[in-house]
């Protein structure tokens, strides 16, 4: 076999960065070890441009090795050290060290770290000329924000940087950071009520994922902020809503609904943009029951096609939802319900209502059930199957979190 298709299929036999969990087989080690020839192919780069502490063949002399093996080529790296408060061990001290040298071709950067590793990045006098994501959770102490500001501003001066996602595992620790913001495309971030106003400046954001770990000050007067271009959004607090103009967006994704009563006032979804497409109601806690006019949603949001929420609907609310949808005279594309009944009653209910609606011509493309005892429920798989026979792509499961995954992308999720 030609050397050239040995060396393409070396490199796709290495394993993809998939948040937010990531693997990596040591597949560059693994064939070099094989014999000469296959060490002589695999010493092309692109074959070692993913730097993982994953890899079982980590340590600081292969890191050397593997950085000198790839060329001037960009970088994907990730690195995690222990949330240790005695600060970072020689091992992880080393690594940063090593790394901290080659930051112009670092490119996606993964890091859960203390502040100091971050200290001996600034340390080596940063140049990110080729980030364009950077992943990173700060483990620190409540009473160190000052010293966290100081080194995170070093990544303000990355000309590529588009996508940023801070503390998304530890949200309940706000990182403020200086960035170029109007550069970013994504943001993801756990925020202080007090560091809205950076957004301003983040006119180019097209998905935001925002954790507010508590309300508003009452003391605290905040402007709108201009949003033009951004068309999803997750938040938790929904009172942050009111401080973003968002024109153009199409995807909204609420989370710890139960926590936020206001919910029950139609004002809130009023004030949303009309052309929203995509409104998931999410909560950690998915069997709790919630009271919504589904029915004033679904007139308040003419341009709705994709509906999901993750706590308990009643019945009747959820069939005067469905019939205000029939009326409109395009598809409605995908709902998700949560229902909780003795022997899935609320389950045949639901399905015996949207196949009589279907019969009538309403077009749903799919429909997605949690209920936590469907698959015990008689008569509930009979049902499915003639709604699917109608064209209804429906899926009846009895757990909530792939019910929550499969509601909320990746980038979006609060958990």
């Amino acid at each position: 076999m030609p050397p050239e298709i040995m060396g393409l299929i070396f490199t796709l036999s290495l394993s993809r960065y998939d948040p937010p969990y990531y693997t990596y087989d040591s597949a560059p080690w693994i064939v070099s070890a094989v014999c000469a020839d296959w060490r002589t192919i695999a010493s092309t780069p692109t074959l070692w441009t993913t730097i993982s502490d994953s890899d079982q063949y980590f340590n600081g002399a292969n890191l050397e090795s593997q950085l000198a093996r790839s060329g001037d080529l960009p970088l994907d790296i990730h690195f995690h050290c222990e949330d240790n408060e005695s600060g970072m061990s020689d091992f992880e001290l080393e690594v940063f060290t090593i790394l901290a040298q080659h930051t112009e071709r670092w490119q996606t950067v993964n890091f859960s770290a203390t502040e100091d590793a971050y200290a001996v990045i600034q340390r080596a006098k940063p140049q990110f000329s080729m980030l364009r994501k950077l992943v990173i959770e700060v483990y620190y102490e409540h009473d160190s924000r000052r010293l966290r500001q100081s080194y995170l501003k070093m990544f303000s001066s990355a000309p590529r940087l588009e996508e940023v996602s801070v503390n998304a595992e530890l949200m309940d620790c706000p990182t403020a950071l200086v960035l170029p913001w109007h550069q970013l495309r994504r943001y993801q971030s756990a925020i202080e009520w007090e560091r809205i106003p950076a957004l301003a400046s983040a006119t180019n954001l097209i998905e935001c994922c925002l954790s507010m770990s508590d309300d508003k000050p009452a003391n605290l007067n905040l402007k709108t902020v201009h949003l033009p271009l951004l068309l999803r959004l997750s938040v938790t607090q929904h009172g942050l809503l009111s401080y973003l103009d968002t024109p153009a967006l199409l995807e909204l994704y609420h989370h710890d609904t139960m926590a936020n009563h206001s919910l029950n006032d139609l004002d809130f979804f009023r004030r949303l943009p009309r052309g929203l497409k995509k409104l998931v109601l999410a909560s950690g806690s998915s069997l709790d029951s919630i009271d919504l006019d589904l029915a004033g949603i679904a007139e308040a949001l003419p341009a709705l096609q994709s509906f999901g929420c993750t706590q308990v609907l009643p019945m009747d609310s959820v069939q005067l939802f469905l019939r205000s949808l029939s009326k409109r005279p395009v598809a409605f594309e995908h709902i998700s319900l949560t229902l909780r009944s003795p022997g899935g009653r609320d389950i045949i209910t639901l399905v015996d209502f949207v196949d009589g609606m279907v019969g009538k011509g309403w077009c749903l493309q799919s429909l997605m059930v949690l209920h936590p005892s469907a698959e015990d429920s008689e008569g509930v798989l009979s049902k499915v199957e003639a709604l699917r026979a109608r064209g209804v792509d429906i899926q009846v499961m009895r757990h909530s979190w792939p019910f929550y995954t499969g509601l909320v992308p990746v980038g979006l999720r609060i958990d």
